[in-house]
């Protein structure tokens, strides 16, 4: 009887009729009060409307290796309700679990990457970039034309100084999505830590032909115009950022810079009229 129940429950939530499919989770769970599949069933509804406690609540009630070929997938949803909740410890257990079980469960291979990525501070950096390298690694192993795992990759690189590397990664990324702006954008900026100016210039025009209005395409193009002193056009392109987007990181700062550079362009300006007219 509770099969029945939880296969129309299941039926039910996959046509996103959850407060049907609740209904049937919940007469399941009269038959069955342990029923591993009604349990799971329910948090997955919790867990598709954004109700992460309610969630993991029923996810723990869960016996998940009863759940037997199913179980990594179940260890998997645990973790991506702590993450959630903001937990990246308690995700990154349960994701060991998954790969415990499953080392080829590749999903988890690129959630642990995330995970270990956003997660660090700088006190740790380099022992968990380490580690988020490696995952991004097993997830590309398995899937080579993975953009998503490779772009993150090489932020991380990029991050710890492995310009090289982290250059590989963005073009490879462009090579298989070559309308991703953000990808041209960050080899934009590997190219201007190599000092090549001209081809990170280019990178940045391309992300913006790509989008117009990226503000970070235009940020970062503002940030190497100031760097080689083209000053106006630097505050330009900032200006035209700022404006769409004023919450960008260091735009104040960078603001300042410029202005202050422009106004003593303009003090010397002034110097070399006067003298020219003493």
């Amino acid at each position: 009887m509770s099969e029945t129940l939880i296969e129309k429950a299941a039926r039910l939530s996959s046509e996103k009729k959850y407060k049907e499919s609740m209904h049937f989770y919940e007469l399941a769970l009269e038959a069955d009060p342990n029923s591993p599949w009604a349990c799971m069933g329910k948090a997955e509804i919790f867990s598709n409307l954004g109700q992460m406690k309610d969630a993991l609540k029923w996810y723990n009630k869960t016996d998940i290796m009863a759940l037997d070929n199913m179980a990594p997938w179940g260890y998997y949803k645990i973790a991506y309700a702590h993450y959630m909740l903001g937990n990246p410890d308690k995700a990154i257990a349960y994701i060991d679990k998954v790969l415990e079980l499953d080392p080829s469960y590749h999903h988890a291979w690129f959630a642990k990457g995330v995970i270990l990525s956003d997660c660090y501070d700088m006190t740790r950096m380099h022992e968990r970039a380490t580690d988020a390298i490696h995952c991004y690694d097993m997830e590309l192993e398995s899937y080579p034309d993975d953009a998503d795992a490779m772009y993150n990759k090489g932020l991380i690189l990029e991050q710890t100084g492995k310009n090289q590397e982290a250059l590989e990664c963005f073009e490879g990324v462009i090579r298989l999505m070559p309308k991703q702006a953000s990808a041209y954008i960050s080899k934009g900026d590997i190219l201007s830590y190599l000092n090549k100016y001209d081809d990170a210039i280019a990178c940045y025009d391309i992300a913006l032909e790509l989008e117009p209005n990226s503000a970070s395409g235009m940020y970062n193009k503002s940030r190497l115009l100031y760097f080689l002193d083209k000053i106006q056009e630097a505050s330009d392109m900032l200006e035209k950022a700022s404006a769409i987007n004023p919450n960008l990181p260091d735009v104040d700062e960078l603001k300042k810079m410029l202005n202050r550079r422009i106004e003593f362009s303009r003090d010397i300006h002034k110097k070399v009229v006067r003298q020219r007219k003493d």
